[in-house]
């Protein structure tokens, strides 16, 4: 959609996008899925960057395509962050034209509501690294990924990874997984941790430069305060 003053008209290429990632997502596709297959076929957003699992959700979840108009979207509009978004915004008919149906945009809503009724995973203490490893071909930060293995007695045992966040969340048309087990992860790192915070030299010329820079910090701030010492 393009806004031109107070109306909305129809960008016919961004159109033909939303509308296959309607339809897709009704057909049963999930997320990544979808995301996979706009980035392996040439698929962008308004900024011509690769599409993630999170602007998906933002596309399917907003009414103005199928021809409605949001208002008190934020609580706060001098607070623009995720917690500030309004769960219960006005929505409205618009005067530009849908580029979706009724119908379509009513059973995606469903398909969105009734898997959003599964709870979401927090990730804690056990996974300490996530956001800090990156990856070593695109640069994003690691993330977690779960994978199922079958063992040879036909049993099963899940197994989790630290795994390259684009493509996690863009597909493997942006990156690989990359993955690495977490436990080998968290022991390579617990055993340089544990070697370095050993090393008493190591640990006083942190510390001396730890407090150098609380000094230097405090000085600055007094400066600016107008406080003066003598020597």
């Amino acid at each position: 959609m393009v806004r031109k003053k107070s109306r909305l008209d129809i960008d016919e290429k961004e159109a033909i996008t939303v509308r296959l990632i309607y339809e897709l997502y009704a057909s049963g596709k999930g997320y990544k899925a979808i995301v996979g297959y706009l980035n392996k076929n040439g698929y962008q957003t308004k900024l011509n960057n690769s599409f993630s699992v999170a602007q998906l959700r933002t596309i399917l979840m907003n009414p103005v395509y199928v021809g409605k108009v949001r208002f008190n979207v934020r609580r706060d509009w001098n607070e623009k962050r995720r917690h500030n978004i309004n769960p219960n915004p006005i929505v409205v008919d618009g005067i530009h034209v849908a580029i979706i149906s009724d119908e379509l945009w009513e059973k995606v809503q469903f398909m969105i509501s009734q898997k959003a009724g599964k709870p979401t995973r927090i990730y804690d203490g056990e996974y300490p690294l996530t956001g800090i490893l990156k990856c070593p071909v695109c640069g994003a930060g690691m993330v977690i990924s779960r994978v199922t293995a079958k063992r040879k007695d036909g049993s099963k045992r899940r197994l989790i990874y630290y795994a390259c966040g684009n493509w996690k969340n863009k597909g493997t048309a942006v990156c690989r997984s990359n993955m690495v087990r977490v436990e080998t992860s968290n022991e390579f790192v617990y055993q340089q941790l544990n070697k370095i915070l050993s090393n008493d030299k190591f640990f006083q010329e942190v510390m001396y430069r730890v407090n150098r820079e609380h000094n230097i910090t405090q000085e600055n701030a007094n400066k600016d305060r107008g406080v003066q010492y003598i020597c």
